[in-house]
Parts: C-alpha cells; sequence; structure tokens
C-alpha cells in the first residue's frame, strides 16, 4: 500500500488514487481535484480540507477535516462509493447519486446535499444534517436534520426515513416523496404538498405540520398544536388526513 501525504501549507491538485493507493491530508494540508477509483482511500485529517473531489465505484473519502464540492457515484450495488464524515469533520455541497453513499457519524456535519437515483444519505445519532435535497434517493436519519425536502424524479420514489431517536425541522415532502416516521422521533415545522405523504408511528407527536391539497399523512394520534389539517378519514390503522 501506498500512503501519499500532503503537508500543513502544502495544496496538491489533480490527484489520481487507484488501488491500494492512500493519500492523507494533514493538518493544514489541501487537496483539490481528487479522482478516487475502486480500492483508493483518501483520508483528511482534522485541519485538513478537500476540495472537487469525484468518488466512484469501490472509492473512499473518509474527512475528519473538511469536505467541499464532492461527488459520489457507484458502479452498482456492489461497488458502492462512500463517504464518511467522521467527529469532528463537515462536509458541504455533497452531490450523492446512484450507489453513492454519504455517512455522516456522531460529532459529523453535513451542509448543502444533493441526494438522487437511489443515492443514500445515512446519518447516525449524533451527526447532523442541514439543506438535504433528495431526488429519488434514500435519506436515512438517526441523528438530526434541519432543512430536508424529499421528491420523486422519473417516476421513482424518494424516500426519507426517521428512525428512533432522530429530530427533523423544516421538512417539505414534496410530490412523489415519502417520508416515514419511527417513534420516539421529535418532528416540527412539516409541509405536505399535493402527492406527498408521510407515515407516521401512532407516539409521535408533529409540531406545525401544513398539508395541502392532494397531500397525505397517514396516522392514528391527535395532532398537536399549531397543526393546518382537515377530512379525517378513517384507514385501517389509523387516520388519512388529506386537505381538500
Amino acid at each position: 500500500m501506498t500512503i501519499q501525504y500532503i503537508s500543513s501549507g502544502v495544496t496538491s491538485s489533480g490527484l489520481s488514487i487507484p488501488n491500494g493507493g492512500v493519500v492523507e491530508v494533514l493538518l493544514g494540508g489541501t487537496a483539490t481535484s481528487v479522482a478516487i477509483t475502486s480500492g483508493g482511500t483518501e483520508q483528511v485529517d482534522s485541519g485538513g480540507l478537500t476540495t472537487s473531489v469525484f468518488v466512484s465505484g469501490g472509492g473512499a473519502l473518509n474527512v475528519a477535516g473538511r469536505s467541499i464540492a464532492t461527488q459520489i457515484s457507484g458502479a452498482n450495488y456492489r461497488a458502492n462509493a462512500v463517504e464518511t464524515i467522521n467527529s469532528g469533520g463537515s462536509a458541504s455541497n455533497t452531490f450523492v447519486d446512484a450507489n453513492g453513499q454519504l455517512f455522516v457519524s456522531s460529532g459529523g456535519s453535513t451542509v448543502s446535499s444533493l441526494v438522487q437515483n437511489g443515492g443514500l444519505e445515512r446519518v447516525f445519532a449524533g451527526g447532523t444534517a442541514t439543506a438535504t435535497q433528495i431526488v429519488a434517493g434514500v435519506g436515512s436519519i438517526y441523528g438530526s436534520v434541519n432543512g430536508v425536502s424529499v421528491q420523486s424524479a422519473n417516476g421513482a420514489t424518494g424516500y426519507l426515513n426517521l428512525h428512533s431517536g432522530a429530530a427533523a425541522q423544516n421538512v417539505a415532502v414534496l410530490a412523489g416523496g415519502l417520508l416515514t416516521v419511527s417513534a420516539s422521533t421529535s418532528l416540527a415545522h412539516v409541509v405536505v404538498s399535493s402527492g406527498g405523504e408521510i407515515s407516521l408511528d401512532t407516539s409521535v407527536k408533529v409540531s406545525d405540520l401544513t398539508v395541502s391539497s392532494g397531500g397525505v399523512v397517514v396516522w392514528d394520534q391527535t395532532l398537536t398544536s399549531g397543526v393546518t389539517s382537515s377530512n379525517y378519514v378513517a384507514v385501517a390503522d389509523g387516520f388519512q388526513t388529506v386537505l381538500a
């Protein structure tokens, strides 16, 4: 295994990291215009910076510093491209395409990500995401998210799953988007547009829910204050709320 170190004060541009190659960006170092192919790895230490990175199938980008403008796109489901934001690390302006995966660990954060065509953004407990767009992709949230939209594209559904312990606010469920909310989840300021749908565990309480005409909420819990809703229709195990 070959390791290339980028030291403090050094900027390295136009890097290609092949199978078995490792580039480690140390405190104060910068790597820009980086291509990570199958079996290659870039490690960005605390205080390091990488920009304009393309991670292809089988490549890995591990960030404890900062990454800016990363594209993650895998070859197929057996050769995913992965960016992992570790504790203290941050990512901004990240594009996650088919078979790409963005993982945000506890203490890590991501801002302004676009997840589409089956790409995945997973935020673990203690991780944070801000300004995430899911367009026929998947969002899997165990931590917190502020400002997220989910919708379909080309007939493919967009999915946003809030798992137990997650917290989400300023959520937009657009046409073709499906939001699923587990128990013990904090949810506030949600808008469901026509063609959007949310499904909530019976124990979930939502603060400030607005459902537009054609939007659907499946739920059997009493709506809390600040909710805009009407026209309850009983369904198998809850209520379907559709605004006229």
